[in-house]
């Protein structure tokens, strides 16, 4: 049998004492933050607080993929935001999840479709300030829902979460090995979504099958200094 991409791939990753691999330099790589300036900025409500207890969140998480059409609220919103990425220490800059050398390569991005007091729309965390940035008022997600092979989900929940990594935070640092990182990443940001919806009652289910151009498509990304990596539905369980 042939050696796959993702085979290569893992022994070309792995690390070897005495033979660690050399980073990148990248001299003007990306700030740890993006932001969109000229958008329309939508101040976030204070972050509704989780109702249960830790370890009935963790004994009850489970992939959801039916929703209601009850609308989610925006503190709710708030809530699932700041327990992904959002800051919870100022000196250094600390967040919520978890990031190889504290690099943090995500990005969050929101497809709006049914949330309180937010109208439809691609919008982007600016988690600096826990606010939303609108780059567009389309109803993007019949489109989203074909680049993620036609799942229904997609067009049924309150909102898609989708993180997209910008890579040369991690690789300047970790070179082709920081590709690991970023992917493990992106799974501590999923897997906080998921127990951040089941401490307010929401259903959730993440998603990591999508055409990938086809995403980056939707939120204007080039697909290689910074591409879609993983996404997340999110919404009021039926």
């Amino acid at each position: 049998m042939s050696e796959g991409v993702g085979d290569k791939f893992q022994k070309k990753t792995k690390y070897r004492r005495f033979k660690l691999p050399l980073g990148i330099p990248r001299p003007n790589r990306s700030s740890p933050f993006k932001s969109y300036p000229g958008t329309k900025k939508i101040s976030l409500p204070e972050p509704s607080t989780a109702q249960k207890e830790f370890d009935r969140i963790v004994s009850d998480r489970r992939s959801i993929r039916n929703f209601s059409t009850t609308p989610l609220e925006s503190d709710e919103l708030s809530y699932l935001l700041w327990a992904t990425q959002g800051i919870t220490g100022r000196s250094p800059v600390l967040r919520a999840s978890p990031s190889a050398g504290a690099l943090h390569p995500l990005e969050t991005y929101l497809c709006v479709n049914r949330v309180n007091d937010i109208e439809p729309g691609i919008y982007h965390y600016d988690l600096r300030n826990h606010q939303m940035e609108q780059l567009g008022k389309k109803k993007m997600l019949p489109s989203l829902a074909d680049a993620c092979l036609g799942q229904g989900m997609v067009v049924d929940c309150g909102v898609v979460f989708i993180w997209s990594a910008v890579f040369d935070r991690t690789l300047f640092k970790y070179g082709q090995r920081g590709y690991r990182y970023v992917y493990l990443d992106a799974g501590h940001a999923g897997h906080a979504l998921q127990l951040a919806a089941e401490g307010l009652d929401l259903a959730s289910c993440n998603i990591g099958a999508f055409y990938d151009d086809e995403v980056n498509e939707v939120l204007e990304l080039d697909g290689e200094n910074e591409s879609a990596v993983y996404l997340c539905t999110v919404g009021n369980k039926k």
